[in-house]
């Protein structure tokens, strides 16, 4: 570490150029967005998920006066949790006052905040290290734009603010340093911006960060390892306890009814996730698909010869951001690694030569650690078992599923060694006796920094099909206005529909139906898949209806509104302008053959009610609809015959139910079609008595059964023995059920 003062008031006007330098980066980086502000950002569902989530954790908080990690506005009734949502809160609580001005606005600010204070608090860690504003600048801009970095940006908002892990690391030296409570303070505030205006992976990246730094240096240091350890406790004590207004709700919510929930959201962190997410080796050293130097995909790329689509670029034919998007751009960078090599090969200093050797370590495991589980050199798996795969056995540490995200701590080791070696570099200018060595100083700085933002980012602007302008239709706000205890559902469903409506939420403040959220219970995707209205194919109609994939045949536009009914939907919204003409206007067809005239339109959106319909005696016959592991035959084709006769059938990975609502006591019978490949006897069980057992054979054959139903729900359960022994699943095939209701 230099001995330099960085609060001493010589610094600040570095400190405000620097700053400014760095903002101006940013515009041009973000360009066209700054020009358009208020209405234009990234157009993917991740963006708009991060509206809802900042508008949400200030409603919550200010409006309703409740607490953040729980909510029925999505997937009502049964409403999800939120603990392992995205959800950055302290983001949407700071930013409140403005949200006024417009959630894209509120947005695009802390996007951009997020890259000048990203430069700018490297900036300060890379001159308290090295001494030197000019070395210190380069590791801003190391660190600011990154590859990396700037491919999380176009998605993630919260990892478009990385700014905190380099203030972090900043006071949490000074502190081990001076030994003053101030600087444990500030280092423990870092944390929790980190934690909850980045991400809590950020938080668990800054732990792992901890506890290597310390090994580190108290291996070096043997006697000082009690002020480290003294240091440690001491910031980890304080971000405990200014974690406490999100740690209590979070425990309060872990210990609930909803923690089996968590525990199947936690289950999507399987090997196979992070694999996923994790760096191929060869992405080190081959520029992001998102640099506009080699984007063959717009008209935008200024060098034919250079626009191979460098996403494309391969080794023995495996392409190397063939998969896992944003979470695998991890370039180093060429002039960035030409000065970490000045900085590890020609330091002369002792001390800087210890220091550039822990970062330089640091650095490396973190490398690993973003390879993931297993080593993918070129996307060809090597299966050699990388660091990650031994890290994922720490428990809490493992929660964090992306590895490549370890790439944010990578960036800032080269962003500190790259400092020393540009030191390095002056010094040789210096040793040369120049005229005017502080203006050459000048010059390199500006060159590198030229080097590096042509190799990490290329040239502006963003790519126009990224982006969307946003605005949301007065009809939302009229809806709003309409009182009713009742919610909304977005047709037709998909990730990016009912991510709109979750912005669209924010204004008109109705709960919804399924929700666009980072981790998925079973029960929630269960939730939809039974959901008729949700699950049809609007794409495939038959007689102008919407096919609904499913053992049974009937009429569901009768469960459609028993559900619409049970969920108490009052509203059901057509976005149009996700779809073609065609399919657009069958479904306005459909659903006003059901539902009456619009209640609201404008442009490509249709608001529907559902009062009318409801209000009509759709409810005086037999409704059923499958529950459980039913499988079509082409999903398990593999293990099951797949000959004509079978193709149709639906066969099973668990128990299959069907869930039968009679409005009396009723004396019906089931007809069906079934086959099995094993001749194995099926037991069929209504309300845990058997009713039927069938000797099935290889062809698909007729059978009907009688039922005595109860009024109200009745449960049909399937096994493929007689006893309820639920092995070989898979040993039977069904297919168009029906139900007679004989009164």
């Amino acid at each position: 570490m230099a001995d330099v003062k960085i609060f001493e008031r010589s610094n600040f006007k570095a400190y405000a150029i620097a700053t400014f330098i760095y903002l101006i980066a940013a515009l041009i980086v973000l360009w066209p967005i700054p020009q358009n502000i208020m209405t234009v950002t990234f157009g993917s569902p991740d963006p708009r998920q991060t509206f809802w989530n900042i508008w949400w954790a200030g409603h919550a908080l200010f409006s309703l006066h409740t607490q953040i990690y729980n909510t029925n506005l999505l997937y009502y009734p049964m409403g999800t949790n939120l603990v392992l949502m995205t959800l950055s809160p302290l983001a949407g609580i700071l930013t409140f006052p403005i949200q006024s001005l417009g959630l894209v606005f509120t947005y695009n600010l802390l996007t951009i905040l997020g890259f000048m204070l990203s430069g700018i608090f490297m900036f300060m860690l890379s001159y308290y290290l090295t001494g030197n504003r000019y070395a210190a600048f380069i590791a801003g801009l190391i660190f600011a734009f990154s590859p990396m970095h700037i491919a999380q940006s176009t998605v993630h908002l919260d990892w478009a603010s990385i700014e905190f892990i380099p203030l972090f690391v900043l006071f949490f030296l000074l502190e081990l340093k001076e030994r003053k409570i101030k600087y444990a303070v500030i280092a423990a505030i870092a944390f929790v911006c980190a934690s909850f205006v980045g991400d809590t992976e950020q938080g668990i990246m800054i732990g792992v960060f901890v506890l290597l730094f310390a090994y580190a240096y108290i291996n070096s240091n043997r006697k000082e390892y009690k002020k480290v350890l003294y240091g440690i406790l001491l910031i980890a004590a304080l971000s405990v306890i200014f974690s406490l207004p999100f740690l209590i709700p979070i425990v309060k919510t872990l210990l609930s009814s909803n923690a089996l929930g968590i525990a199947n959201q936690g289950a999507q962190n399987s090997l196979a996730d992070n694999v996923f997410f994790s760096d191929d080796v060869l992405a080190f050293f081959l520029p992001s698909y998102l640099n506009r130097l080699y984007d063959s995909n717009t008209s935008y790329a200024p060098n034919p010869i250079l626009a191979n689509n460098i996403q494309n670029v391969s080794f023995s034919g495996y392409k190397v951001y063939s998969w896992g998007g944003v979470e695998r751009v991890s370039y180093v960078g060429y002039t960035v690694l030409l000065l970490c090599l000045l900085a590890i090969f020609l330091e002369k200093n002792k001390d800087r030569i210890k220091t550039v050797r822990m970062w330089g370590i640091l650095t490396v495991v973190f490398a690993l650690l973003a390879m993931g589980p297993i080593i993918v050199f070129g996307s060809f798996f090597t299966f050699i078992p990388g660091l990650y795969f031994f890290y994922k056995l720490i428990p809490i540490f493992n929660l964090i599923r992306e590895p490549g995200r370890f790439d944010v701590f990578v960036t800032l080791g080269l962003g500190i060694m790259a400092g020393f070696g540009s030191v390095r570099l002056f010094a040789y200018v210096r040793e040369k006796k120049l005229k005017r060595p502080k203006h050459a100083e000048i010059y390199i700085t500006f060159l590198l920094s030229l080097l590096i933002m042509l190799e990490y980012y290329g040239i502006p602007p963003l790519n126009p099909a990224s982006l969307v302008s946003y605005s949301i239709p007065k009809s939302y706000y009229e809806l709003g206005a309409i009182p009713c205890n009742c919610a909304a559902i977005a047709l037709p469903y998909s990730e990016s529909n009912v991510s709109y409506a979750m912005y669209f939420q924010t204004v008109f403040q109705k709960p919804i139906i399924g929700g666009y959220i980072s981790r998925y219970t079973n029960a929630e995707l269960l939730s939809l898949s039974q959901n008729p209205l949700v699950s049809q194919d609007y794409y495939s109609m038959e007689n102008g209806t919407p096919i609904f994939y499913s053992p049974i045949k009937e009429n569901y536009t009768k469960l459609d509104l028993l559900l619409i009914e049970n969920d108490s939907v009052g509203f059901v919204v057509l976005m149009m302008q996700t779809v073609n003409s065609s399919v657009g206007s069958n479904m306005e067809r459909y659903l006003a053959n059901i539902f009456g005239k619009p209640l609201l339109q404008e442009n490509s959106t249709d608001i529907f009610s559902t009062s009318n319909a409801l209000n009509t005696s759709w409810n005086n016959s037999v409704l059923a609809y499958p529950d459980g592991g039913w499988q079509i035959s082409s999903s398990i084709c593999q293990n099951s015959p797949c000959s004509s006769q079978y193709a149709s059938l639906w066969w099973g990975n668990s128990t299959r139910n069907i869930t039968i609502f009679a409005p009396h006591e009723a004396n019906a019978t089931m007809e069906l079609q079934a086959a099995s490949n094993t001749l194995m006897p099926v037991a069929i069980y209504l309300n845990g008595k058997t009713v039927a057992a069938l000797n099935l054979s290889y062809n698909v054959s007729n059978y009907t059964i009688s039922l005595q139903l109860e009024n109200g729900a009745n449960y049909l359960e399937f096994y493929s023995q007689v006893g309820q022994n639920q092995s070989e699943y898979n040993s039977f095939g069904i297919r168009n059920i029906t139900f007679n209701d004989k009164g």
